[in-house]
């Protein structure tokens, strides 16, 4: 029998050891693992993006500011206004090389003063082109039997490269002169070409093809000039890559230029290449000259890690000279050289800077709530297995046995979902990032492990109520509550105080600054609640149904919802409303900023329009009115004690009142004497309509004032009076280059533009909708309502998850509640009902304050942070808010928080009675 019965005793299974129990564990429960995965790919997916997309948005921005710079103001570019002539010293005296002897000096000093740049720059700038003109044109006079538009003007200009870059159609290219004296250019610097005007040959000069057109000449046509004798077009020319570098430094050679005001004979002048040899004919004709040289940018070229240092030595090379010397000892050319790259540079950064700055804003709170809703996922899954770990916890398993699996199995789930977002990462956006890209999502990665280790080591499987405990810690949590907000406000204090963010990168005190005010705001709606609870369970207790009484004192006793999940929406939705304000304000700004430019709906300018002209702009279908703008320069304006230089513009009064009824009808009617005109807004402080005051020799008085931004072409301080007024503010007559067009209700401003474009060629046609465009069109731009849109999707679902989360995690706890009250009778509706109470309340306070604090957080940044660069404006934007654009943040956030809360009342609804109660009883 004992023998049997110690048969009996060894066959039974030895009792699993702690490890086995909890690994059995994980494997029956592992969906709910699935949670805390799926949410670590998503962070780590997000991580792995951001900065590789920064890195791709900076590289952009920098390569469309270098873009979109014309080539002029790109290219580090100087005028002469001489030929600085002479043989390079290097060189022998007794070189054959005509040219040597006469460009030498220069290509050796734009050569050198290239190599003494320092890197990056030097990188960056390509080998110097020049090209030599005369200062000031020269009549010419039509060959015989032709009959001209207009007067013919002439200039000539020499390069001796030019023949890379034109492409002779028609003739050929130019010779110079036959005669002893030009065989004589190549014997020293100062060869002349001896013969009187009128023995000389004529000089051959190669023009454009629409420069001949222009002007009406063609090949062989002689034309008789007064500085350079006869003339003889040798040929025509077809500009190679006209939109290049070389053309829009130098536009007069492929284009003649036209004056025409209406009011005399047009004047057409061509200017066309000769003989680089036959400079010396230019110079012994005593014309002056300008020398034209750059250096081509390959702005292209410009990275992010070379862009600070290549705008520094642009600035370095704007404040010094180039410096050509001449045979004379001691005396040397001085050319002041100048590019605006830097400042294009300085513009992009500035931009990627704020960039980054709203960023770390939308990204701080949310980093906050990504630890929170990890720490509710992790709980979760430990709440799931509290009896399990509470069982393994009494057969032996020591708190370091029960942490060490909690980390592994936290590690097992975050690190492959972590690599495997990195790597979704880097599948979308190759070729950025760095190490960071990398690191990061890794970082995140062994946030599950560090959680599981910290939650999973105590004895989950809690038997008492954490309510009847909650008063001991009030005082602890009261002084870290007031700590939070203490914080809060001394961070936002300081970055106020501080000013406008210059340094480039994340800042600390602005990243931290959103995240300790969404705590502090946290830590508001718990003390709002419970107040409003206990109002509610004190209401309840007077009524007949239980849910009300009974949820209203669960969501005080034992709250699901806790400073995590109350951290999550109002993180969630301040971040929805403060993107949703801030996209607002750069949107509205953007489009006050570019009517402003424009001054109208659509503006023409860069020509003189007659008056034949206005009333074919006027005919344009979709036109309401023109009002043409003429600027009449500049005199002096005395007010008081003071005078200022200030730019006069013309106007025809009725038709700018047209548009803009500010501007008075009878500005074309003297006022006492005195001619009534308007004046900018930045004119003077004390200035006040009615004022009289003095323009040059005349009494004017000051008829209304408008903002110094009104569109009519001037950058400086200006005076704005009736054409009628031309003649005594000194222009011959009213010649209009600027016409401000409104267009129809109802009509489109860009098709209106197109005609415009279409019926005057040579006319700059801007419209608002272009204008504004062009400053959406910016890569940082686009970046910053990329980032804002998501920022309001990502807080969205940020609220979900912890809502979904939260609920997940007191499951227990609630079913075993509802179980006991559905054996008193408690309807599966009424229990639903009971969910909802748990979520509802934190849901609505929350919210009240996240979207309260989202409305304050733009002033912040407006004050902090530079936005003009996504604006097109000069300064800081005014904070505005899209009413309908924020009700639908709103709507879409409360939908998306009560998809959220309906999943988790359907999951409780799964929760059966026996079971819970069974499991209690356990």
């Amino acid at each position: 029998m004992s023998r049997g019965g110690a048969a009996i005793a060894g066959s039974e299974p030895r009792s699993p050891s702690a490890p086995r129990l909890l690994l059995r564990t994980v494997r029956a429960d592992a969906s709910v693992s699935m949670l805390v995965a799926v949410l670590t790919l998503l962070v780590a997916v997000v991580a792995g993006i951001v900065p590789r997309a920064m890195d791709q948005l900076a590289a952009s921005d920098l390569h469309y500011a270098g873009a979109e710079l014309s080539d002029p103001l790109r290219d580090v570019k100087g005028v002469l206004q001489t030929f600085p002539g002479g043989s390079d010293p290097g060189y022998s005296e007794s070189s054959q090389d005509a040219l040597q002897h006469i460009y030498g000096r220069l290509d050796a000093a734009l050569a050198d003063w290239r190599s003494s740049q320092r890197q990056p720059l030097r990188g960056i700038l390509q080998q110097p082109l020049y090209v030599v003109r005369m200062a000031e044109r020269t009549p010419a006079k039509a060959p015989a039997g032709a009959t001209p538009q207009g007067n013919l003007w002439l200039r000539a200009a020499v390069d001796p490269g030019y023949l890379k870059h034109i492409a002779i159609v028609e003739g050929a290219a130019p010779k110079a002169p036959a005669t002893p004296a030009a065989d004589d250019a190549a014997a020293g610097d100062d060869a002349r070409i001896g013969a009187p005007a009128e023995h000389r040959p004529p000089l051959q000069m190669v023009v454009s093809v629409a420069t001949a057109k222009t002007m009406g000449i063609a090949v062989g046509d002689v034309l008789a000039t007064e500085v350079l004798g006869d003339v003889r077009i040798s040929g025509l020319f077809e500009p190679k890559d006209a939109g290049g570098d070389y053309w829009s430094n130098t536009p007069s050679m492929t284009d003649a230029e036209v004056f025409d005001d209406g009011n005399r004979t047009p004047d057409f002048t061509g200017t066309g290449f000769i003989d680089p040899v036959a400079l010396a004919q230019i110079i012994d004709s005593g014309a002056e000259l300008t020398t034209t040289m750059w250096y081509p940018v390959a702005a292209g070229a410009v990275t992010a890690g070379t862009a600070r240092a290549v705008a520094a030595g642009i600035r370095g090379v704007n404040q010094n000279q180039l410096s050509v010397p001449s045979r004379m000892p001691g005396v040397t050319a001085l050319v002041t050289m100048r590019s605006h790259l830097d400042e294009a540079i300085d513009a992009s950064l500035s931009r990627v800077a704020a960039t980054v700055a709203l960023l770390s804003i939308c990204v701080s709170g949310p980093i906050g709530v990504v630890l929170a809703v990890f720490a509710l996922a992790v709980r979760a899954v430990v709440e799931r297995r509290a009896a399990p770990i509470a069982l393994a916890s009494a057969r032996g398993a020591s708190p370091l046995q029960l942490r060490g699996t909690a980390a592994a199995e936290g590690l097992a789930i975050g690190l492959p979902a972590a690599l495997a977002g990195a790597v979704i990462a880097a599948l979308l956006l190759p070729d950025a990032g760095g190490a960071a890209a990398w690191i990061v999502p890794l970082v995140f990665g062994c946030v599950p492990a560090a959680l599981f280790a910290a939650l999973g080591g105590r004895r989950a499987f809690r038997t008492t109520r954490r309510d009847l405990s909650a008063r001991t810690r009030g005082g602890i949590r009261t002084a870290v509550a007031v700590g939070l907000i203490v914080m809060a406000g001394l961070a936002a204090f300081l970055l106020v105080r501080r000013g406008r963010i210059s340094a480039p990168g994340v800042d600390p005190l602005l990243a931290l600054t959103p995240l300790l005010l969404a705590l502090a705001a946290s830590v508001i709606v718990l003390w709002v609640l419970p107040p409003a609870l206990h109002a509610a369970a004190t209401i309840a207790r007077r009524g007949r149904g239980p849910v009300a009484f009974v949820g209203s004192a669960r969501a005080l006793r034992d709250p699901a919802l806790g400073v995590a999940a109350a951290l999550a929406v109002v993180v969630g939705i301040s971040v929805a409303v403060f993107s949703s304000v801030v996209l607002a304000t750069v949107e509205s700004s953007a489009r006050a900023q570019a009517q402003a430019a424009v001054g109208a709906d659509v503006r023409a300018s860069g020509t003189i329009f007659t008056a034949a002209q206005q009333r074919a702009v006027a005919g344009i279908d979709g036109v309401a009115s023109v009002a043409p703008v003429a600027s009449a320069g500049q005199l002096s304006l005395g007010h008081r004690d003071r005078t200022d230089a200030v730019a006069v513009v013309l106007t025809n009064a009725q038709s700018l009142h047209v548009q803009r009824p500010e501007v008075p009808l009878d500005l074309a009617t003297k006022s006492d004497g005195r001619i009534p005109v308007l004046v900018s807004s930045d004119v003077g402080d004390d200035t006040q309509v009615g004022d009289d005051l003095t323009l040059g020799l005349l009494e004017v008085r000051v008829a209304g004032i408008l903002p110094d931004d009104s569109g009519f072409g001037v950058d400086a301080p200006w005076v704005l009076a009736d054409e009628a007024f031309a003649t005594d503010v000194g222009m011959s007559s009213f010649t209009p280059a600027t016409l401000l067009i409104e267009v129809r209700p109802g009509a489109d401003a860009a098709r209106v533009a197109s005609a415009v474009r279409e019926g005057m060629p040579t006319a700059v046609v801007d419209d608002v909708a272009s204008e504004l465009a062009a400053v959406q069109a910016v890569p940082t731009a686009a970046g910053l309502r990329a980032t804002l849109i998501a920022a309001v999707f990502a807080g969205a679902l940020l609220a979900a998850l912890a809502v979904f989360a939260g609920s997940v995690t007191a499951s227990a706890s609630r079913n075993m509640s509802i179980g006991m009250l559905r054996t008193m009778g408690l309807s599966a509706r009424q229990s639903l009902g009971l969910v909802a109470w748990e979520i509802v309340p934190v849901v609505a306070v929350a919210t009240i304050v996240g979207t309260a604090l989202g409305l304050a957080m733009p002033s912040l940044v407006v004050a902090t942070t530079d936005l003009s660069g996504f604006t097109g404006g000069a300064s800081a934007p005014a904070v505005s808010a899209d009413a309908a654009q924020l009700a639908l943040v709103l709507l879409a956030f409360l939908a998306v928080t009560a998809v959220a809360t309906l999943v988790a009342v359907l999951t409780a609804r799964r929760a059966a009675p026996a079971t819970t109660v069974k499991m209690g009883a356990e």
